[in-house]
């Protein structure tokens, strides 16, 4: 398909595979409805972003839970969009060039839903001393290198659980709220070029070492 104006296509093959090829920015949509291959969203397990495009929009794969592993963004990426890939439970690995300087809010983030320990949803489930059980809707990558962002929006790694390794650039020099918030893997990282930081852009973590 195409998408809009732009000269820009999509495809999608048996075994999955969405491919966006060809020149210009992948356009904003409102919500999951308006993606062009919202039809096709339990389908989609991988998606392949060739040189040539510049821009994800927002929410352009929001919610498909079904894209697996590593996600490899060309050199001709600028920016990744709001909510990209927000609850794409199943990507494990993302490779960001340097020419790629901003990160959208939520997009890389998830959600957290209570756990019912019945069928009928008609109690919570409970961990041996009370607390209620909860299941994260979150990427599971475990490091992110951004050395080359210089901006970086709110929540963008919200609920990442995986996530333990983060490499920050001399771009960056404020942390956006709850950019990494819930990120309990997370127990190390540098912020010598950090000027501000946010609310909650660390709470839930397990930073133990912080080079400032």
């Amino acid at each position: 398909g195409t998408l809009y104006e732009d000269d820009v296509f999509w495809k999608i093959t048996a075994d999955g595979t969405l491919t966006l090829s060809g020149n210009g920015t992948v356009a904003d949509f409102g919500s999951a409805y308006y993606q062009p291959w919202k039809d096709y969203r339990s389908d989609i397990e991988r998606v392949v972003i060739c040189e040539g495009i510049t821009r994800i929009g927002s929410t352009a794969f929001y919610t498909c839970n079904k894209i697996s592993g590593e996600i490899v963004f060309p050199d001709s990426m600028t920016e990744i969009g709001v909510n990209v890939f927000y609850g794409c439970t199943g990507i494990t690995d993302v490779t960001i060039p340097e020419s790629i300087d901003t990160i959208g809010k939520l997009a890389f983030s998830g959600d957290e839903w209570y756990m019912f320990g019945d069928q009928n949803q008609n109690s919570y489930a409970l961990t041996a001393d009370g607390q209620m059980v909860y299941k994260y809707y979150a990427p599971k990558l475990t490091k992110i290198d951004l050395s080359a962002a210089t901006s970086i929006g709110e929540q963008a790694f919200l609920y990442c659980k995986q996530l333990s390794e983060v490499q920050l650039g001399d771009g960056i020099t404020e942390i956006a709220a709850m950019t990494f918030y819930e990120c309990d893997k997370l127990t190390t990282i540098n912020l010598q070029n950090i000027q501000t930081v946010r609310t909650n852009a660390f709470v839930q973590t397990a930073l133990t070492s912080v080079d400032l």
